[in-house]
C-alpha cells in the first residue's frame, strides 16, 4: 500500500522506493495504481525471479522497514476481473 511507504508526499515516497530497489538487478521502474480507492506502489522488475530475489535476498536488506513485509502480489489478485456470473 502506498500509505505504508516512508515519506510525507508522493515525491518523497517515490524517492524512498528508488533508494530501496533502484540498485537491485532487474529493477525496471515504479508507478502508483489505484484500485477501489486504495493506492498501491507498483514496483516493476524484468522478471518474477528478479522480483522475488529482491524481496527475499539477504544481500538486499530493506533498510528501516523492519515493521513492513514485502511480498509479490500478482496484479490479478489485486484487481480481479469479473466473471461471466458477475456480469
Amino acid at each position: 500500500m502506498f500509505s505504508n511507504i516512508k515519506g510525507n508526499n508522493k515525491h518523497a515516497k517515490f524517492i524512498e522506493v528508488c533508494r530501496q530497489f533502484g540498485h537491485i538487478p532487474g529493477y525496471a521502474g515504479k508507478t502508483t495504481h489505484t484500485i477501489k480507492r486504495n493506492t498501491y506502489m507498483v514496483v516493476y522488475f524484468d522478471s518474477n525471479d528478479e522480483l522475488l530475489q529482491a524481496i527475499t535476498d539477504k544481500k538486499y536488506p530493506l533498510e528501516g522497514h523492519d515493521d513492513h513485509e514485502y511480498c509479490y502480489l500478482p496484479y490479478e489478485e489485486i484487481h480481479q476481473q469479473p466473471t461471466a456470473e458477475d456480469i
